[in-house]
């Protein structure tokens, strides 16, 4: 049952991130090439790459499946740092005598996204891979998983409603075919919020499940530091 749900609720997201990107894409292509161009491509760039990553983790349930899982996502948030890092250089560059600019509110979600997503990527990593330096133990970086997935479902709802307010700037409008598109926009955005929802797993919240289903991704890692740690042990002995 999960398996065809699942393949559904992903298909209305890949379809959302599809026409979201058929959308903005046709704006661009109606624009002047500037250097400020440059920001709106990183930006795009960034808002499908970070919907994958967290699409690809939803539903990962067994060791293997959850391993890979965890290795894509950090792969391909890795590159969606770099997009927003690099679109977010341009902004403040090509748009530094502008001050207008930053009074708008497009600009102030984008720099709450931008600090957002050092603090949730930092808090990501060090449950990852440094549990016991950061946390003390591997058991106190595991009970905080679940908050770091939480905190990327709030942070995904940031970057969509920034991406939303970018796609009404007056450049944007200026340059867009036709005012119809804007309904097209809602239409991409509805498809991804329903593929996401969809694909929720609340015992990964820790909200109830079968106790072999509360097993995160971050197990994987974790185990095998205690196994490395334990062969260690036993060459000393």
């Amino acid at each position: 049952m999960f398996k065809y749900k699942d393949a559904i609720f992903g298909l209305a997201i890949q379809s959302g991130l599809l026409l979201f990107l058929g959308l903005v894409i046709a704006v661009l292509v109606q624009i002047p090439f500037t250097y400020r161009i440059l920001h709106p491509i990183f930006m795009m760039l960034f808002v499908v790459s970070i919907t994958e990553g967290v699409y690809l983790l939803q539903t990962t349930s067994t060791p293997k499946e959850k391993k890979k899982g965890l290795k894509l996502h950090a792969f391909i948030q890795s590159f969606a740092y770099v997009f927003l890092l690099v679109g977010f250089i341009i902004m403040v560059h090509a748009f530094s005598t502008r001050s207008s600019h930053f009074n708008s509110q497009h600009s102030k979600f984008g720099l709450a996204v931008f600090i957002y997503i050092f603090f949730q990527g930092l808090f990501g990593i060090t449950m990852a891979y440094f549990p016991n330096f950061v946390f003390g133990s591997i058991d106190k970086g595991k009970s905080l998983w679940k908050f770091h997935r939480i905190t990327g479902y709030l942070f995904l709802i940031l970057v969509w409603v920034t991406a939303e307010l970018g796609i009404r700037t007056p450049l944007m409008i200026t340059f867009m075919p036709t005012p119809n598109m804007i309904a097209g926009h809602w239409v991409a955005l509805v498809l991804v919020v329903i593929g996401i929802t969809g694909r929720v797993r609340l015992y990964k919240w820790g909200l109830g499940g079968p106790p072999k289903a509360r097993h995160d991704s971050l197990d994987i890692i974790q185990d095998e530091q205690q196994q490395t740690s334990r062969s260690g042990d036993l060459e000393q002995k």
